[in-house]
């Protein structure tokens, strides 16, 4: 899809890639949502400050948003991926829709969600 002045518009999207079983979500989405290398953050936030400024505005709005969501343990942030634990006595029907409205939020445009599994498959000698 071209955008103004012949550049090329990428749609934005979120790809959600999950682990059956698992407490722990991946959010690929094609903004970029922090100006830094890896960071990881988990509740409570011990100084936040420090930090938020590095990743830029639209990712410290992120996770304010994302660790407002009761359940929400820890929280790993890229330039284009957020990785969300939850607490295990949460599940994710209750969590990921405000996750998702988080993202949408920070982007400001309607967001085309697409569902990723990851099995795991674990050989070994019995």
């Amino acid at each position: 899809m071209n955008g103004q002045n012949g550049q090329i518009k990428i749609e934005p999207k979120i790809a959600i890639e999950q682990c059956p079983d698992s407490d722990e979500r991946v959010y690929h989405i094609k903004v970029e949502i922090s100006k830094c290398e890896s960071r990881y953050f988990s509740r409570p936030f011990k100084d936040p400050h420090k930090y938020l400024k590095d990743i830029g505005e639209v990712g410290s709005q992120l996770l304010k948003n994302v660790f407002a969501i009761p359940g929400v343990v820890s929280v790993k942030i890229e330039a284009y991926k957020i990785w969300v634990d939850k607490s295990p006595i949460f599940c994710w029907q209750e969590i990921e829709p405000v996750i998702i409205e988080a993202l949408k939020k920070v982007v400001e445009e309607e967001i085309v969600v697409a569902k990723i599994v990851r099995y795991w498959c674990f050989i070994g000698k019995d």
